[in-house]
């Protein structure tokens, strides 16, 4: 018999391990229970730190879906991509509705004659966090909000899930627009940032691209450029071609630029934002891909709606009733996410996921139904 194979050093085994892709959660169990060393090297902080850093752009786990109960409320649930799983079997039912997520945070609602309630959700550890109320008077139905990391242009967002974060607010009453911020750092609303004039804000995705956070507005073909440093609020109107302005989705590009996504009939238009060499900004059309060669045939004989954007990913999701599809735009793949409810409304959770590793013999199942750390 020839000698023993020579085992791998621990730093030879972080990169075997690296190589194990952060959209399937259930590998990195699978590993931890092979061997007893590898199940300690998985564990370290240390490797799951340089896990997320070797892989940069975190997954998408699955999205939360809003859509209507036979009470005409609106109802969140949650759709898992992954092998994740919720903490709770019963976190993902509730009357509230999902407005936005970013950094690893997903921001709730439920909507009072006058008041607005805000609750900023962790999914993996299902801490929550409700906010002041926010009291409109008079009340309005025109309104969105955003969450993000409060160090967003200084900060990684690897691991930033349970640090200090904002909220913005955008709404429109008595003739005029605002946004308010909300910092957790002090727990209370910013002053009013306004504009004399009254914007109906559409409930669609809100990119963050730089400094700015974008709002779009539903009967004027018109962006709401919210810059997070100044506080101070720009209006951008969207090309003459845009003429319906409820089939537009704002999104931010690959390249780090606004742009935007104009569904017309069954060709996705896209857009953005360009600075020429006079300082000037205007929209060009990048490129349009055609529906008809990517989705199933009897997709056609139905109305197709821009539902959800995956900030990072590169990903718009388009529902055909009543199935949701994702859209590399890309590669041009698509992927059948979910054809067992419609959905008026989703927001994606994108998030690097740890599953928790107890001491004992435990199955994958076991591990991931009992939650885990995430960035």
């Amino acid at each position: 018999m020839g000698a023993p194979a020579p085992e791998l050093l621990d730093e030879n085994l972080e990169e075997v391990l690296f190589r194990l892709q952060p959209d399937e959660p259930a590998d990195l169990v699978r590993a931890a229970l092979v061997w007893k060393r590898w199940r300690h090297v998985i564990t370290d902080p240390g490797f799951r730190r340089k896990f997320r850093q070797f892989h940069r752009t975190p997954p998408l786990l699955g999205f939360l879906g809003n859509f209507f109960n036979d009470s005409y409320e609106t109802v969140v649930r949650f759709v898992p991509t992954t092998s994740f799983c919720l903490p709770r079997a019963d976190a993902d039912h509730c009357r509230m509705k999902a407005v936005d997520s970013r950094h690893g945070r997903v921001l709730l609602s439920t909507i009072g004659d006058k008041d607005i309630v805000l609750v900023v959700w962790d999914p993996v550890t299902d801490e929550h966090r409700t906010l002041p109320l926010l009291q409109l008077n008079p009340p309005s139905r025109s309104w969105n909000a955003a969450v993000l990391c409060a160090a967003h242009g200084a900060c990684d967002h690897l691991d930033c899930h349970r640090g200090p974060f904002l909220v913005s607010f955008v709404a429109s009453s008595d003739g005029e627009t605002f946004i308010r911020t909300y910092s957790s750092e002090n727990g209370v609303w910013s002053e009013l940032a306004t504009v004399q004039q009254r914007h109906h804000v559409q409930f669609k995705p809100s990119p963050l691209v730089g400094n700015s956070l974008y709002f779009s507005s539903q009967k004027s073909a018109t962006v709401l450029e919210y810059n997070l440093v100044s506080r101070e609020i720009t209006e951008i109107q969207l090309p003459p071609e845009c003429s319906f302005p409820t089939q537009v989705l704002l999104m931010a590009t690959e390249d780090g630029r606004l742009g935007f996504t104009g569904l017309n009939k069954f060709t996705l238009c896209l857009w953005s934002r360009e600075v020429g060499q006079d300082g000037g900004a205007r929209w060009t059309q990048s490129r349009h891909i055609d529906l008809n060669s990517l989705l199933p045939v009897d997709c056609f004989f139905t109305f197709l709606e821009a539902v959800g954007f995956a900030d990072g990913l590169n990903t718009i999701f388009i529902s055909a009733f009543p199935t949701i599809f994702a859209v590399d735009l890309k590669s041009c793949q698509v992927k059948k996410m979910s054809e067992r409810r419609v959905f008026h409304y989703i927001v994606p959770f994108i998030s690097f996921y740890t599953p928790a590793l107890g001491p004992g013999e435990v199955s994958s199942g076991e591990v991931l139904e009992a939650g885990g750390s995430s960035a």
